[in-house]
């Protein structure tokens, strides 16, 4: 059994085509995938992830956000080849926004990993927040993974944009390094990210919105792969004990 773990972070932007995702995502091994925006069936339920589950041979974990209309793509999963316990959905704090005010959620499982159990966290965060709102909004998932006493990750699409909002509403581009503050405030709680150096995770925007971050493993490598079927590029790391 390898004593590393490879582990996956994509916003899939809604994509319903299973056999094109698991045939992109089959090439990048993961051992542990953290899916934002997945897609969902008319009746909510999570055909995508599950069909994806299988073709990948992989466990799966899976939570909608409240307000939710067909075609969203308004819900995260995490897979893994590895079983899945303690799985449970957080609430984030939610913030007043003008366009497209949505609920945000974490969410959360426990890895029976080879290096161990591990916790992990799946996040997509707001978009027109400041810095301050953004790491505030990741408050109950800290506090979940402190609580477990576990090594955790934490990953997702944290929409860190080099973006300074007037009101929620109006942008003053390259004025606020959200990408910059978010990995510097986490630092203060031991969490560290290979992917400071390697640039942009969005096709169109030049900003660095998807991450994940280790605590209490050996960081190895980390990586930018682009996805055909997204908007976004997929983060990889790679860790062991």
């Amino acid at each position: 059994m390898s004593d590393k773990i490879k582990i996956v972070s994509l916003n899939c932007n809604g994509c319903r085509n299973t056999e094109v995702m698991a045939q992109e995502i089959a090439t990048l091994q993961p051992d542990i995938l953290l899916v934002q925006e997945a897609e969902l069936t008319p009746l909510g339920t999570p055909y995508s992830v599950r069909e994806l589950a299988r073709q990948l041979g992989m466990f799966h974990a899976y939570a909608p956000e409240l307000e939710l209309q067909e075609g969203t793509g308004a819900a995260l999963a995490i897979l893994s080849r590895f079983p899945l316990n303690d799985i449970e959905r957080v609430e984030l704090p939610r913030y007043q926004r003008w366009f497209r005010p949505r609920e945000r959620i974490s969410l959360l499982a426990t890895v029976d990993s080879p290096l161990g159990l591990v916790r992990v966290a799946n996040v997509h965060l707001d978009t027109r927040i400041s810095a301050g709102d953004r790491f505030r909004q990741l408050g109950p998932v800290i506090d979940r993974l402190d609580s477990s006493h576990l090594p955790a990750i934490l990953g997702g699409d944290f929409n860190s944009s080099d973006v300074r909002w007037l009101g929620r509403l109006f942008p003053l581009p390259f004025v606020e390094h959200q990408a910059k503050t978010l990995e510097e405030d986490l630092k203060i709680y031991d969490f560290f990210s290979p992917l400071v150096k390697t640039g942009a995770t969005h096709r169109q925007y030049p900003f660095k919105l998807d991450w994940i971050f280790i605590r209490g493993l050996s960081i190895d490598t980390g990586s930018v792969t682009p996805i055909s079927f997204s908007d976004h590029h997929a983060v990889v790391c790679r860790c062991s004990k």
